[in-house]
C-alpha cells in the first residue's frame, strides 16, 4: 500500500481553511443538522437539536432564544417531546426558517427471540473434519456472534468437528466458526495427532514455538493478561516444549485441559511484555509468533524500524457522526485530517506510516483489519470521534475516551488515556480505559487502540476539534505518549531523543 503524500490531498485543503486563523467560522444561514430532517423515534422524552447559524445574531426554536452558542455560530438545545408529532420551527433574523417535526411513536411490543437451537454433538469416531476455505474468519467462544471475538482463523486451518448447530460448527479446539466459512468431510485417524516436538526460540524482536505438522490445525487462544493458553485441535495430547525459562517470555508452561481440548498455559515472566501473537504453518511446521516489545533507537530517528497502521475511521458512503455543519467536516473527514498530521509526525522520527484509506474512499471493518494482518505493524491505531443517541442531552457530555479489546492492548491504551485526558480541556468523562468489542480493535498480532477524541454532537467539543493548532497539539500528544510508550522515559536521561516533544 502506498503512503500518503507529505503535502494533504486537494480534496482537504479547503477544509483546514473552513477555520479562519482567529478560529472563526463563516456562517451565513441556519443549519440544522441533527436532525437533517424529519425524524421518528420511539418512546423518547426528549430530542437533542444541534447545528448552526450566522455569528452573534440570536437563533430561537418556536419563538424561545436558544442560549447555548459558541463564537463561531454553533448551537445546541435539548428540547422535550410529546407523543406523536412534535414541530419545531429554528428562525433567525435575515434567514429562512427550518422547520424539523420529530414523530414520536408508542414503543413497540416486544419480539421474543426463536427458541435456540438444539446443540447436536458428533461422535469422535465419525472423524468429521472441517477445513477453512475463505482468506479469514472470525471464531466464536460459541454458536453466536453475539458478544464478538478476538480470534480468527484462516485459509488452509483444520480441525476436528465436534458439535453442530444451526449454521454453526464447534471445533475441537473449543471454538465455533460459521460452517459458510468451511469445508467440511469425513476422514480417519491419520487426521489426528499430526503436531508433534515443540520447541522454543529466541529472537530479538519476536520469539516463536515451533512444532512439527504436516498439515495447519486449528487452535484456540485466550490471553488474559498474564496466562496465555493454547487450546490445540485435532490432537488427544499435548506435546512437550523445549524451552529455557531464563530466555523465554515465560516463566513456566504447563499442561492441560481448556474447552474440552487439550492445552498449553503459559504464564509470563514478570516485565515481559507479549506485545501480540499469530500463528502461521510452513514447510510442515506451525509456529506460534509472540511479538516482544521494541525499544527506540538513539538520535533523530528513533522509530526507524517501527511500522504503524493508522486507521481514519469511516469514509466514502459513511460520513461518521456529524457536527454541527452537518456533512460540512463530518468525523470521516476529521479523521483524515487528524490521522495525516499523526502520521507526518511519525515518518519525521523514522516510522513506516501505512493508512487503511488515503483519501475520502471508504473501507469495510474487515478491509480494514486485512491491512492489518498483512502488514504486522508495531501498532494499529483507529481515529474517531465520538457521538451519543439522539435523544441523549449532550450538552454536559465533553471530550476524550480510549478504546481496546484485547489484554495484550491495555497497556498502550493505558499509556495513551493518561498523557492524552486533558488534552481537550474540556473532558469530564470517567478517568478509566474502555474496553469494547469494536471490529477493528480485536485483532491479536498487535497493539490495536482506539481513539474517540471528543464528542461530535456537544459544540464546544467540536469548535475545539476543529481549530488547526488543537489538531496539532493532539497529533503531538500521541507522537509524545508513543514515545514513552516505547521507554523514553527509561533513556532520556541518558541519551536524550532529538525528536521527543516537549
Amino acid at each position: 500500500m502506498h503512503l500518503m503524500p507529505k503535502l494533504l490531498p486537494l480534496f482537504l485543503i479547503p477544509m483546514l481553511l473552513f477555520v479562519a486563523p482567529e478560529n472563526i467560522v463563516e456562517i451565513d444561514r441556519i443549519i440544522v443538522a441533527q436532525p437533517a430532517r424529519d425524524r421518528e423515534i420511539v418512546n423518547a422524552t426528549g430530542f437533542n437539536f444541534f447545528g448552526s447559524g450566522v455569528a452573534g445574531l440570536p437563533i430561537y426554536v418556536n419563538g424561545e432564544a436558544i442560549t447555548n452558542r459558541t463564537d463561531e455560530g454553533f448551537f445546541s438545545i435539548f428540547l422535550p417531546l410529546n407523543r406523536g408529532r412534535n414541530y419545531f420551527t429554528f428562525t433567525q433574523y435575515g434567514q429562512e426558517p427550518v422547520t424539523r417535526v420529530i414523530t414520536n411513536n408508542p414503543p413497540q411490543a416486544a419480539v421474543r427471540p426463536p427458541p435456540a437451537g438444539q446443540i447436536r454433538q458428533i461422535d469422535p469416531n465419525a472423524h468429521l473434519y472441517a477445513r477453512i476455505t475463505t482468506p479469514a474468519t472470525w471464531a466464536f467462544p460459541g454458536p453466536t456472534a453475539t458478544g464478538g471475538t478476538h480470534w480468527k482463523l484462516h485459509y488452509g486451518q483444520q480441525d476436528r468437528v465436534t458439535a453442530t448447530m444451526g449454521n454453526w460448527l464447534r471445533l475441537a479446539s473449543g471454538q465455533w466458526v460459521s460452517n459458510a466459512n468451511v469445508l467440511t468431510w469425513t476422514g480417519d485417524i491419520t487426521y489426528i495427532n499430526n503436531l508433534s516436538h515443540g520447541y522454543y526460540i529466541v529472537g530479538e524482536r519476536e520469539d516463536a514455538i515451533v512444532w512439527n505438522s504436516p498439515t495447519f490445525p486449528a487452535v484456540w487462544a485466550e490471553f488474559d493478561g498474564r496466562v496465555l493458553i493454547i487450546g490445540l485441535g485435532k490432537q488427544t495430547y499435548t506435546p512437550t516444549i523445549a524451552y529455557n525459562p531464563n530466555y523465554a517470555l515465560f516463566e513456566s508452561i504447563s499442561m492441560g485441559r481448556h474447552n474440552q481440548a487439550p492445552a498449553y498455559f503459559m504464564t509470563l515472566r514478570e516485565n515481559a511484555n507479549l506485545e501480540g501473537f499469530y500463528f502461521e504453518h510452513e514447510d510442515n511446521q506451525l509456529r506460534l509468533i509472540l511479538r516482544k516489545r521494541p525499544t527506540l533507537n538513539y538520535g533523530d530517528f528513533p522509530l526507524y524500524g517501527f511500522t504503524f497502521v493508522i486507521d481514519p475511521g469511516h469514509g466514502g458512503n459513511d460520513p461518521g457522526a456529524l457536527g454541527p455543519l452537518g456533512a460540512e467536516l463530518a468525523e470521516a473527514h476529521l479523521n483524515l485530517i487528524k490521522s495525516r498530521l499523526l502520521g507526518d509526525l511519525l515518518e519525521g522520527m523514522g516510522a513506516r506510516v501505512i493508512f487503511t484509506r488515503e483519501d475520502d474512499s471508504g473501507l469495510t471493518l474487515s478491509q480494514r483489519v486485512a491491512i492489518s494482518r498483512e502488514i504486522l505493524p508495531d501498532m494499529f491505531i483507529s481515529m474517531h470521534a465520538n457521538s451519543t443517541a439522539v435523544t441523549t442531552d449532550a450538552t454536559n457530555i465533553h471530550g476524550f475516551t480510549m478504546w481496546y479489546r484485547n489484554p495484550n492492548s491495555r497497556a498502550l491504551a493505558q499509556n495513551f488515556f493518561d498523557a492524552l485526558y486533558g488534552i481537550n480541556p474540556l473532558t469530564n468523562r470517567s478517568r478509566n480505559i474502555n474496553q469494547a468489542n469494536f471490529y477493528v480493535v480485536r485483532p491479536s498480532w498487535t497493539p490495536s487502540v482506539l481513539f474517540e477524541t471528543s464528542f461530535m454532537n456537544n459544540i464546544h467539543d467540536f469548535a475545539w476539534m476543529i481549530n488547526p493548532q488543537n489538531q496539532r497539539d493532539l497529533a503531538r500528544g500521541i507522537a509524545d505518549a508513543i514515545l514513552e510508550y516505547y521507554g523514553y522515559s527509561e533513556r532520556k536521561q541518558d541519551a536524550p531523543l532529538a525528536c521527543h516533544f516537549g
